[in-house]
């Protein structure tokens, strides 16, 4: 019967999420729903086999604060400045999920979707996603190439039944975003590995290169 319920919440959230998938609580509700069904335990053992991203996972590193106020300071060619600039102008609130920090101590995983949430904006300023749909479901296809996760997976897999029934005509600009997405994930180094809290201070564009992202690919996911 627990079984049987979780599966019919998993079905709601889908169904919630191709309504609407820009919005954050259907996203949250969907991956909290895969969570509870699928082998996450591989995941992590998967995960695991980069050692640096093993060491970050197990260390359970970067549960503090950002303090935006303070990376603002920073000049502007910076990764912290771009990131305070990217929070300021969307209005978002960076420690939204600090809320959830007595999780990581129950699994890997837990930590591992944290994490993720958390860091997420900085993916997008990273690897040059926008927070279109269409750039949204790139950088999950950046996330599905690095992480193999269930979620990003089925959040693929979603995004194009939400475009073919809702945006046809916008199908190809998915395509073209989840493909680019896909190679730039596989080429380059793994980022859940990387402690954004100590390069922060560092040009973003130094970053990029460092992590194997290259201007040109940015210029072609925003034609």
């Amino acid at each position: 019967m627990k079984s049987l319920y979780k599966k019919i919440k998993l079905i709601k959230s889908i169904v919630i999420y191709l309504w609407n998938p820009k919005n954050v609580n259907s996203v949250l509700k969907l991956g909290n729903s895969v969570s509870a069904i699928s082998d996450n335990e591989l995941t992590i053992k998967n995960l695991k086999s980069d050692p640096d991203t093993k060491t970050i996972i197990e260390s359970k590193y970067g549960v503090n604060s950002f303090n935006i106020e303070e990376l603002h300071k920073l000049p502007k060619e910076t990764l912290g400045y771009t990131f305070a600039q990217y929070v300021k102008v969307n209005n978002l609130n960076p420690n939204f999920y600090n809320k959830h920090t007595d999780d990581l101590k129950k699994s890997d995983y837990a930590y591992l979707v944290y994490r993720m949430r958390k860091t997420h904006d900085i993916w997008h300023i990273i690897t040059g996603f926008d927070t279109t749909e269409a750039g949204e479901a790139g950088l999950i296809a950046f996330y599905y190439a690095q992480l193999k996760t269930p979620l990003s997976r089925l959040i693929i897999v979603l995004s194009f039944i939400h475009f073919l029934i809702r945006k046809p005509t916008e199908v190809p600009a998915l395509l073209d975003a989840i493909s680019t997405g896909w190679k730039l994930g596989n080429k380059s180094k793994p980022l859940l590995a990387i402690r954004w809290e100590e390069i922060f201070n560092q040009p973003l564009a130094l970053i990029q290169k460092n992590l194997g992202i290259s201007p040109l690919a940015r210029n072609e996911r925003s034609e």
